[in-house]
Parts: structure tokens; sequence; C-alpha cells
């Protein structure tokens, strides 16, 4: 560190450094010598702070780590090791590393390679621990921590992983507990586990796809808010009294006769899915898609984003699209069937005008 790097580090002005300086290098917490300085012409005077055989700080007025935060930067075996490249170079050079496990997908999520399936988060922490352990320190290991936040699904594995004593030995861990969940506990509440990534992780897993699916959704997304504001605008100059406001029925949107419902139609698209690849021609998916449309697109969305992965992702964009259409087409059949004729008009030429976009856009891509 130079003299002036020093001075501002310790907040000591630069004509008084020296004598903050003198009894340290007496003392043989500071070594003081000439080096060559990035910038300067000239070698200069710079001050060693780190102790030669570990490398630690010593310097009581000066605060100074030498521990780092090292990220993974995303959900991918590129960055897993990566970190581990950049964690044994730190400690190589007497550092400790501090990270996160929340970006990696939990375990049973799917992937796209040979293992179908990921093995999780908490399995990637005894990579992580090895490599501390392996890098010496003059006789010491180095220091790791491992975190994850309180909401990722595989913190349950993550608190049970230190019960076996031969596995992340060489590790420190840690939940991120949030406001949010204290709260959840003060008031006896429940508490959901998610992982936040996994919208990203899916863009990231269909990169082929997303971009040109974006287009005929834009399009249906602008043409559906033009309407509404149009609607919106002819409501509001309209003189006539609103009619009363009757109370809407909710229900429960995390049923589990739902979601098994979904299951169970997620598993008859998949399977029709595969038949038809294997025993019909392309347009035999499209079929398929206004079919499963008719009812739900998820299902046949998330079918068709993983035959892009290895098959034409054309025909997957288009049964995609095409799925949003019928469905589109079912709610305005069936506000058709039960509303009355103002509502009518209304959602049916606003259904013509959405379909018209989709359909001109998905000739574009």
């Amino acid at each position: 560190m130079t003299q002036d790097g020093l001075a501002a580090a310790a907040w000591v002005d630069l004509r008084h450094l020296a004598q903050y300086v003198r009894p340290l290098i007496r003392d043989g917490q500071v070594r003081e010598r000439m080096a060559h300085v990035r910038g300067a012409r000239q070698r200069r005077k710079v001050y060693d702070l780190t102790v030669e055989d570990d490398h630690s700080f010593t310097v009581g007025w000066v605060l100074a780590h030498n521990c780092y935060v090292i990220p993974v930067h995303d959900d991918s075996i590129e960055s897993i090791f990566e970190w581990m490249k950049q964690a044994a170079r730190t400690y190589s050079l007497g550092g400790g590393v501090g990270t996160d496990i929340s970006i990696l997908r939990p375990r049973g999520a799917p992937v796209n390679n040979a293992a179908r399936s990921s093995t999780g988060s908490v399995s990637f922490m005894e990579l992580f621990s090895l490599t501390t352990g392996t890098i010496g320190q003059s006789g010491r290991r180095g220091a790791l921590m491992i975190t994850i936040a309180d909401s990722h699904p595989d913190v349950l594995d993550f608190i049970k992983v230190k019960r076996n004593l031969d596995k992340v030995r060489y590790a420190n861990i840690s939940i991120r507990i949030s406001d949010a969940f204290m709260r959840a506990v003060e008031e006896d509440g429940t508490w959901d586990l998610v992982f936040s990534h996994a919208a990203i992780q899916w863009v990231s897993d269909h990169q082929s796809l997303v971009p040109r699916l974006l287009v005929p959704f834009t399009s249906m997304g602008v043409a559906s808010a033009a309407l509404a504001l149009a609607f919106y605008l002819r409501r509001a100059r309209s003189v006539a009294a609103p009619a009363a406001a009757r109370e809407v029925p909710l229900t429960n949107p995390f049923s589990l006769t739902e979601a098994a419902k979904f299951a169970a139609l997620f598993a008859v698209v998949l399977l029709v899915v595969k038949a038809v690849q294997n025993y019909l021609p392309h347009e035999g998916f499209y079929v398929v898609a206004a079919l499963a449309g008719l009812t739900d697109v998820d299902a046949i969305t998330l079918s068709m984003a993983e035959y892009g992965k290895s098959g034409d992702p054309n025909i997957a964009i288009t049964s995609i699209v095409i799925a949003a259409l019928a469905n589109t087409l079912v709610k305005a059949a069936m506000v058709t069937l039960i509303g009355g004729a103002l509502l009518r008009r209304a959602v049916l030429g606003g259904t013509v005008a959405i379909l018209a976009a989709g359909g001109f856009a998905l000739l574009l891509v």
C-alpha cells in the first residue's frame, strides 16, 4: 500500500503518517520498502500490512479484511467450477471465503443435461468444502461460510447436512433469516419455500425460444391493453349510472384438487406430445396445441418448451402461440354464452383483434 493509500485508509493526514507508522515498523507489524507503483515513473515507498507467514492483517488502527464474498454468478456447472477456481486462489493467498448457494436450483428441478433432474444446491456444498480443505495455509485450512435463503426449497436439506460428520467438514453454514420469516414466526403463519430464480432460469434454459415468443405475445398484449383503454375511456364518458356491484365468489387458488387436475392434464399432454412426435407429422403438434389450449395453456407450453430444446424450435413456438390463441377463443366463447349483449359485443370485438394481432405476428417469426 502506498503512503497516500495508507493515509486514506487510516483517516490520517499524509503529513502526520510517519509518526503513526514508525512504531508499527519497529514492532514488525508493518514492513516498509521501495517498489514500482503503477502510474508512477520512479519507485516509491510502500507499506506491507500483511504477516509474512499467513498473510493476515494485524494493524490495529487500519480496518482490514482478508475474508471475501465470492458469489456463484448463475445456476450452471460453469459458474460452480469457476467459484472453485477463484476460492482456491483466494485460499492460497491466505484469505477466507463466504458464498451463498440460493441461486442454485433445488433438488429434483429439471436440468438440460443427461441427469434430467438436479441433485440440488446442497449437493455442491461438499465440493466447496473439499476445495477449502485441500488448499493449505501454512498449517491451517481456509475458512468458508456457506449461506442459503430461508425461502429456498433446499433449506431443510441444508439444515440437516451437518448431521453427517463426514460431509461438509471444512465449512460453516448459516441460513439467511429474513424479517418476513420472523414475522411469520411471530404470527404463527405459514412460510412458502420458493425458488425465486426459476423464471430467470427458464428464460436461460430456453434462450432460443423466448425472443421469438415475445413478438406474438407482445402483439397480443398491446392489442389487449389498447382495447381495455378504449373501453375504459368510453365508460368514463358515459353518463349512465354504474350498475350495482355484485360480490364475486372467491375460491382457494392453492387447492390440492386443482393442483392434482393440472398434474393429470400435464401428464396427458406430455403423453400425447410424445405420441405425436413418434407417429404423426409435424402438423400433428398444432392439433395437439389447439386441443390442449381449450382447457389450459401451461401444460402445452411446458411440454413444447422442452420439445424445443431437442426438436424443431419453429414447431414449439407455433404450437405455444396456437394454444394461447385457442385458449383466448374459448374464453370469448364462454363470455358469449354467459354474458349479456353489451359485454358480448365488446369481448367478441376484442377477441378478433387479439387473434388477428397474434396470428399476424406469428407469421413474422
